[in-house]
């Protein structure tokens, strides 16, 4: 046996491995011979049978047998293995061959293009040639400190975001304190609108349309600075005959009465108080101010636009006393003028400290009252010849988001504020350190209060919105704590999120039974309510509005105009 295991693994030397015939054949072999050889006990008969000279003979007969035959057969493997060889070297040399020759091809039409004579003429022509020596390494300039943006508005010296004006000096202007850059701030800037700003003859005389564009602009332009706008003032008598909730009823629009006035999103809207003459003014979020004359028809359907600032404008009002004059406040805490005879934008104050949320005009037109975020109230005259604050006065630590003055009692001042409270001050019951304590605290709104306006003509009632999704009246015709109380309320989606502006309900200018606010249903909708906080009219149209309409303004007459989150503006009459 161990002799057969010897040559077993001999051949497996010599020959590599075997294959897997002999493999077979040989454990076939050892099986039969372990069978032959298996012990039946442990006897010492069955000893002394296993060493005898018959069973030793039929072993080696046995092994002698089964190695001739696996030797033949290994040889028979060896020669397939040399076959093998054989053909694997003549496919490899064919391989080699072609390989050879295709190269060659490949050379010849190199050759036959030139490509590396021509490479060598284009890159002397360029000068493109490789420097072996390395290139040095560049340092960049270390950068001086950056001057804050908002400071930078508010002195005037950046007016817009997407061309700045550059500082010629920026080290002097780094060294430069807070305080003395806000001693420069800018007072008026000439009114330009977008695209217009610098217009030359030759500009004019490129082309037809170009010629026809300015010449409309320049017509438009000198229409604000020559023709007089006189504010017609009705009243309450009077009010029968100039609008009637039947006429408010049969509100309708067209596709013609639809205008895309800013770039952004329409934050707040002001119309011109006159019959005669309809402007229409809109702010958006990036500080766009917008102009249109519904029914003008030139190159640009009566809309242009013009830079205000560089921030939200909050607020948009027409002077009560000139309506030649179009004041508004913006969250960069500038409270300015657009003076159209004068074509400029005028300053009428600058908050550094803070943003402007809000403002409102005292009886008869030439105080302005405006609510600075979190510095509480403040007080201005434009007849001063700077607009010097009056009076500052310190009213809460919550945000303040709106302000409304009393149409008829200029002492009260009511306002809005993010913690859901709404006040009503009395400006002369100011203290010497400029507290301001006040007369009345309107409770009842568990969140953020949007809005809070005394009514227009009387000021008998006190509108107001309050993201808890409700639209409050309360009374005001005696102001005394006992005496202003919760008249009515209804539920109202105020949720707009973040990409829609926020509601507020507006009165009608003329009518104190009536006041609108943007709407979330679906299909979109423009709801009209009545001093008794019931629905009184549902604007709609499926094939105009059809999307949200937060900003809602009436005119005097019978006109209805809502902004949307585009920047369209959309104009509903009822003729």
């Amino acid at each position: 046996m161990e002799c057969v295991m010897e040559g077993l693994h001999k051949a497996s030397a010599d020959h590599g491995n075997p294959s897997t015939a002999v493999t077979s054949d040989v454990t076939e072999s050892l099986r039969k011979l372990r069978k032959r050889t298996r012990p039946v006990n442990s006897s010492p008969l069955r000893e002394n049978n296993s060493n005898s000279p018959g069973r030793a003979s039929e072993e080696e007969e046995l092994t002698k047998e089964t190695v001739s035959s696996n030797s033949s057969k290994m040889s028979e493997t060896d020669s397939d293995l040399e076959d093998s060889d054989s053909d694997g070297e003549a496919m490899r040399a064919k391989y080699m061959k072609e390989r050879t020759e295709i190269d060659m091809k490949r050379r010849n039409l190199l050759l036959k293009l030139n490509i590396a004579t021509l490479t060598r003429e284009v890159q002397e022509s360029v000068g493109k040639e490789n420097d072996s020596k390395p290139k040095p390494r560049r340092y960049r300039k270390k950068e001086l400190p950056a001057i804050s943006s908002r400071v930078l508005r508010s002195a005037g010296v950046l007016r817009s975001r997407k061309n700045p004006p550059t500082i010629s000096d920026p080290a002097q202007a780094s060294e430069q304190s807070m305080s003395s850059v806000r001693s420069v701030p800018i007072t008026e800037f000439a009114m330009a609108a977008v695209g217009f700003e610098q217009v030359t003859p030759e500009d004019k005389k490129d082309k037809e349309d170009n010629k026809k564009l300015y010449n409309d602009h320049h017509a438009f332009m000198d229409s604000l600075r020559h023709r007089q706008y006189v504010t017609e003032v009705l009243s309450p008598t009077s009010y029968g005959q100039a609008v009637s909730k039947e006429k408010v009823k049969r509100l309708s629009i067209t596709k013609e009465c639809v205008q895309k006035v800013t770039v952004k999103r329409v934050y707040c809207m002001a119309v011109q108080p006159s019959f005669s003459h309809l402007l229409v003014a809109a702010g958006d979020t990036i500080g766009n101010l917008g102009l249109w004359k519904p029914g003008l028809k030139d190159s640009n359907n009566g809309t242009y636009m013009f830079r205000a600032c560089d921030h939200v404008i909050s607020s948009l009002k027409f002077s009560p006393v000139n309506s030649n004059r179009l004041y508004y406040s913006s969250y960069s805490g500038q409270l300015r003028c657009l003076d159209f005879k004068k074509s400029v934008f005028e300053k009428v104050a600058i908050d550094q400290d803070d943003g402007m949320c809000g403002f409102d005009f005292i009886h008869p037109g030439y105080t302005i009252v405006a609510a600075r975020g979190n510095q509480g109230i403040a007080v201005y005259d434009t007849r001063q010849p700077k607009s010097k604050v009056v009076k500052t006065l310190d009213a809460r630590t919550a945000v303040t988001k709106c302000v409304s003055c009393h149409p008829t009692k200029e002492q009260y001042v009511l306002s809005s504020h993010r913690d859901g409270s709404v006040m009503l001050y009395d400006v002369r019951n100011m203290s010497e350190k400029g507290k301001l304590k006040e007369v009345v605290a309107i409770s009842g709104h568990s969140k953020s209060v949007n809005s809070a306006y005394f009514s227009p003509m009387t000021g008998n009632t006190i509108l107001t919105t309050c993201l808890d999704n409700k639209l409050r009246l309360f009374d005001s015709v005696n102001i005394t704590k006992q005496d202003v109380k919760l008249r009515a309320s209804c539920s109202h989606n105020n949720q707009t999120g973040r990409w829609l502006t926020p509601f507020r309900a507006t009165w009608h200018p003329e009518c104190e039974d009536l006041f609108v606010v943007g709407s979330l249903q679906r299909p979109r909708q423009i709801d009209i309510y009545n001093s008794h906080a019931k629905a009184f009219h549902v604007v709609q149209d499926w094939d105009v509005l059809t999307t949200v309409s937060s900003v809602n303004c009436f005119h005097k007459s019978d006109y209805l105009f809502a902004g949307n989150a585009s920047g369209r503006i959309f104009m509903f009459s009822s003729k």
